[in-house]
């Protein structure tokens, strides 16, 4: 029996000659060789597993973390949109309080000028008052 192998470097070709007892132990090393590839396959197999349900754990993990994001995305927007109708809100009381303020001022302005002149007139009553007990007074006399 003989086992040819052909090894092509350039252009030279080997022929190797074996017996069978050769041929076994050769046939032996290459199932074991084997063997051993097929082992280190399921090996690499089962840590790709390992891996590709980690980076799913890992996946998965980072979609729920973008799915809380964009919950709290949606209620802070909401949020948002709430404060901005209190701001409008507040902004309208505050336009009609400063509406309400300028006719209370007006309202004082009228009432200072009427209590001014109110006192012009007592005054000026007094002052006649006075004249005219004193003008009694020096009749009197």
């Amino acid at each position: 029996m003989s086992f040819i192998a052909n090894f092509l470097a350039g252009k030279i070709v080997i022929i190797i000659f074996f017996d069978s007892l050769h041929i076994t132990f050769i046939l032996c090393q290459i199932t074991n060789c084997l063997q051993k590839s097929v082992l280190i396959c399921k090996i690499e197999i089962a840590n790709l597993s390992k891996t590709a349900t980690e980076k799913t754990a890992v996946f998965n993990k980072g979609s729920s973390c973008l799915n809380e994001c964009k919950r709290l995305y949606e209620i802070s927007f909401l949020r948002e949109k709430e404060q901005d109708a209190i701001v409008r809100k507040s902004e309208s009381i505050v336009s009609s309080l400063e509406k309400r303020r300028e006719v209370l001022e007006g309202l004082v302005n009228d009432a200072t000028q009427k209590l001014v002149h109110c006192r012009r007139e007592v005054n000026d009553e007094k002052l006649r008052i006075t004249v005219l007990q004193q003008n009694e007074n020096t009749v009197d006399l």
